[in-house]
This record gives structure tokens, sequence and C-alpha cells, in this order.
């Protein structure tokens, strides 16, 4: 395995998809199995993307399909990303492009009561079958600007333009051919608030992973990610302070006089097309 640094990530996914795939083939064939259902009993919603029935995507939630390997922990990400979300207009769905492995798809519809008919775009992650086209497509059909999640997690999705964004794994990304744009913004929050203590004489405090995606056509750059801990509003990734005066009691800051002492850093890492990765701690001395 080669060793991950800023400059070969590509490859370093790319090896981890194929070491998923030849795990893929030493399990049960349970995959394939639920793909042929999905086949014969999906209905098409828009293109070629159909959208899995209810009560199959309940399957997915069982056994044999959570397993511990990377394979399943990559094909049902969007699985979890629908349940934390908590919106009736994401559904999951199915696809099956020529020349591309079958993926499963994120579809987000403008309205709840009529998903199928009201589709907006899909993401579709295509990694499980080998000797064909392993990435990511993102479609968009029309415009939309749309906040997701409450809780844990928030995405925030705009778009102008109907476009076909394709990444392939090991490969450039391809602008689509019309003017077009995307932004995904993500907040996560994954560890307990009581972790972050944010009164007494110590104080700690973490912030939510994030990751910013924007998208441009025929415009450079073609995309920009934003990878950090710390939300855009201004919210420090960590943050850490020592008040003297309550750590020392009255008595003792009568006559011992120390400054509070307050770091705040906010990492961040950006990927732009055409250009070196970037890195900034985002470091603040407050004290």
């Amino acid at each position: 395995m080669v060793t991950a640094t800023p400059t070969n990530v590509g490859e370093v996914l790319r090896q981890l998809v194929d070491e998923a795939i030849n795990k893929a083939a030493e399990q049960p064939n349970h995959l394939s199995d639920f793909f042929q259902q999905v086949e014969a009993d999906a209905n098409k919603i828009v293109d070629t993307v159909k959208r899995i029935p209810d009560n199959v995507v309940d399957q997915l939630e069982q056994p044999p399909f959570r397993p511990p390997d990377w394979w399943s922990l990559l094909v049902f990400a969007l699985l979890r990303i629908r349940d934390l979300l908590d919106d009736d207009r994401l559904t999951v769905g199915y696809r099956h492009p020529a020349g591309w492995s079958r993926m499963v798809t994120l579809n987000f519809s403008e309205n709840a009561a009529d998903p199928d008919n009201t589709v907006a775009a899909t993401l579709g992650i295509a990694i499980t079958d080998a000797g064909v086209t392993h990435g990511l497509w993102l479609q968009v059909l029309k415009d939309f600007d749309v906040d997701l999640g409450a809780g844990a997690l928030k995405v925030a999705l705009k778009a102008n333009g109907a476009a076909d964004w394709k990444y392939t794994i090991g490969a450039p990304m391809t602008a689509p051919g019309p003017v077009a744009g995307a932004d995904i913004g993500v907040q996560w929050t994954p560890w307990d608030p009581g972790l972050s203590p944010g009164a007494g004489p110590v104080g700690f405090q973490i912030g939510p992973l994030c990751l910013q995606l924007a998208l441009a056509s025929p415009s450079a750059p073609l995309y920009q990610i934003t990878l950090g801990l710390g939300a855009p509003d201004g919210a420090a990734g960590l943050d850490a302070s020592v008040d003297a005066h309550k750590f020392l009691g009255d008595a003792l800051s009568s006559f011992i006089d120390i400054a509070p002492l307050h770091e705040s850093y906010t990492p961040q890492l950006t990927l732009t097309a055409g250009g070196s990765p970037q890195f900034s701690l985002g470091h603040r001395g407050l004290g």
C-alpha cells in the first residue's frame, strides 16, 4: 500500500477501492442478489435512475448487509446519510450506466409528497463491480437552494444549471458541457457535546467536521474541496482556554496576576483543480 501524501491522495484512494473490491469477492453474493431484485422491482424516476422501494431499502438495514468490511461501509454510506438527515425529500436509488459499476444513489426531490416526479439531483457511488468504471456521479436536473438536517449532520445544497458532474477514481475530473455550478456544504458533529466543557477554569471546545465542495463550469477552477475542523461561520475547530482567576481562587488571585490564556485552531486542507494542496492551521492566540 502506498503511503498517503497530499500529492497522491487519488492513488491511495484507488488502492483502497481495489482492496474493497477484493474484499467483496470474498463475501457471499448478497449484494448481487439485492441488485437483481432492484432491477426487477424499482421504478424509473429520471433518466436511468430508479428509486429503490421502501421495503427493499429496509432489507439493507438488516444482516447480511452490515458485515464490518470496507466494501459494505463504502456502498451503504448513503443510507447512513439519509437516516441522519431524516428528510422525506431524500430517497435511495439505483443506477447502472453503460460502462460503469452499478451504483447506489441518493436522490433529492423538491416535493416530498411526489419524490419520483420532482427529482432535482442524484448522487451515485459506483465501486462494487470489477473491470468497469468506478467513481462518483452527480447529476443536477434543475436549479435549487436548500438546507437539510438540524442535528449532528447538516447539509447545504445549491445548484444552477443542469449538468452531469462525473469523477472517475484515478483520473482527472472532466467538466460538463453546459454552464453550471454546484455547491455542497457539510457539517458533521459525531461526538457528544459533553466532550466540550465550556465553563470553569479550563474550557475546551471541539467544532464540527466540515466539507465544502464548489464545482464550476466552464470557469476555473473546475472544483475546489475544503476539508476542515470548525464551522464556516467562524466557530473554531479546537478551542482551549485557562482562566487563572477561577483556577487559583479569589485569595491567591488577589496578589498573583496571570492573564487568561486562550488558544484557537481551525485547521483546513484545500484541494483545487490545477493547484497544489494548501493546508492551514488557522491558529489564533487570544490570551
